[in-house]
């Protein structure tokens, strides 16, 4: 059915302010809003190799705004789809309800949200894998200043006897 629209004098590109047009302003707003997101995320991954808690706390809450904003824009296409194809739930399937024209227009908008979703799917990914990291080294350096400055202790030795002291400070060569 592609190049045939439901109705020739509002499902076509050329319409100004037809309804092909109000869905291209609104995947427009969308790829705005993950456009916003990709270049926070990579912010994000600088923040965590620099280890900048301040900076990844503040990254955080606008990254929860602009998921928000995402989803709001993605809860509203439904409406925005319906008015190009009453029972389009996909751009694709408004897509094959409208012109050449319109279809091109849509095509170049659905392309871009693909490729800022996985581009935005691998960043989180990565940046997750950069915190992990993060958080382990951090776990680890705490581990040896505790072991450094516990004091007393008991544990088994080599000769699986139990010897009291505390720990050492250095690294002992023999030799």
């Amino acid at each position: 059915m592609h190049g045939d629209s439901l109705n020739p004098t509002t499902a076509t590109a050329a319409d100004p302010g037809g309804p092909v047009e109000r869905l291209c302003a609104h995947l427009d707003a969308e790829v705005a809003a993950l456009e916003a997101l990709d270049a926070l995320l990579r912010d994000e991954a600088n923040a965590l190799r620099r280890m900048d808690a301040a900076a990844v706390l503040t990254i955080t809450d606008q990254k929860v705004r602009l998921l928000e904003r995402h989803q709001l824009l993605a809860a509203e296409r439904a409406a925005v789809l319906r008015a190009v194809a009453p029972d389009a739930q996909t751009v694709g399937q408004a897509r094959a309800r409208v012109d050449d024209e319109a279809s091109a227009a849509l095509a170049a908008r659905q392309e871009r949200l693909r490729t800022l979703t996985a581009g935005i799917g691998e960043q989180q990914r990565l940046n997750t894998v950069f915190a992990r990291a993060a958080r382990e080294l951090v776990q680890g350096r705490l581990k040896v200043v505790q072991r450094a400055h516990a004091g007393p202790r008991t544990v088994y030795g080599a000769d699986a006897r139990i010897q009291t002291g505390t720990p050492r400070r250095g690294v002992e060569r023999r030799g």
